[in-house]
């Protein structure tokens, strides 16, 4: 059976709040739609871009509690109206997320037969299905000397990598989330292609020093920057870009793509980074 409910993420993409609809009927807007444009001659067409377009999301709710279950959900939308929010859409295959706006819920009488509540609802999407790809990427700094048995996935000596690649399957780009952990001076962190090891997006920091505890964290989904002072306060980093450089991360599509961190010999620094992989 088909699950949802609406979810809300915080600066690091995580799931800080949920509200599970009960049932959801009269589904409309699934699957997806290419708009693609192509230049005709009189024998091939050639195609020159191809996009997905963003459909409306429409369905009916049933609130088991009736009025009050409708209420809890219109508080619950309203509490976080200027949050990061998305529907989790589950069905039993895979986890499936879209970031949106409720944009309409409408009110029906209470079922004098049942005591059920019907609330019709629009979503007005902002990205496309993604999964959540969790904290598949990591860069640290191991002991010097140290090396590992051949079972292990990568042994660089110094500098230890368990995963810095990210296989883009989507037809654009993808926006990755990662968190830079001090101690660390000025990072860089970079995205090239795994195949040329040509740099194709960098992301540069001036006048940073990292200390143990603190961290970085880059959204590139919901375009933020921020410091964690290790207190959970968070500050607006944007500022401290070196903008000779890109501000963001995003994988090129169709496209394996390896992370690299500039973690000096004497840093104890580390980096995690999870992703959006978009899905048609």
């Amino acid at each position: 059976m088909r699950k949802f409910a609406f979810v809300i993420l915080n600066e690091s993409d995580a799931i800080v709040d949920r509200y599970n609809l009960d049932y959801v009927t009269n589904l409309s807007g699934l699957g997806y739609k290419l708009k693609v444009s192509t230049i005709s001659t009189d024998v091939e067409d050639y195609v020159t871009k191809i996009i997905q377009e963003k459909k409306a999301l429409t369905f009916t709710v049933t609130h088991l509690t009736g009025y009050a279950g409708g209420q809890s959900l219109v508080n619950f939308l309203q509490r976080y109206n200027d949050s990061d929010m998305c529907l989790e859409y589950n069905n039993g295959i895979e986890i499936l997320y879209l970031e949106c706006k409720v944009d309409d819920v409408g009110k029906t009488e209470l079922s004098e037969y049942s005591g059920v509540l019907e609330q019709n609802i629009s979503i007005l999407p902002l990205t496309p299905f993604f999964e959540k790809i969790e904290n598949d990427i990591t860069i640290k700094r191991s002991t010097i000397g140290k090396t590992y048995p051949y079972k292990y996935k990568y042994s660089y000596g110094i500098t230890e990598t368990l995963d810095n690649k990210i296989e883009n399957v989507y037809i654009k780009e993808i926006p990755l989330i990662v968190e830079i952990y001090g101690t660390i001076s000025n990072p860089i962190v970079t995205l090239r292609d795994a195949t040329t090891n040509v740099v194709y997006n960098e992301v540069r920091f001036l006048g940073v020093d990292l200390l143990a505890g603190q961290k970085i964290i880059i959204n590139s989904a919901q375009k933020k920057i921020w410091f964690d002072d290790g207190t959970g306060n968070l500050v607006d980093y944007y500022y401290k870009l070196d903008e000779a450089y890109d501000s963001y991360l995003r994988a090129t599509p169709l496209t394996t793509s390896k992370l690299t961190l500039n973690l000096g010999i004497s840093d104890t620094g580390y980096l995690t980074g999870r992703r959006r992989q978009y899905k048609l």
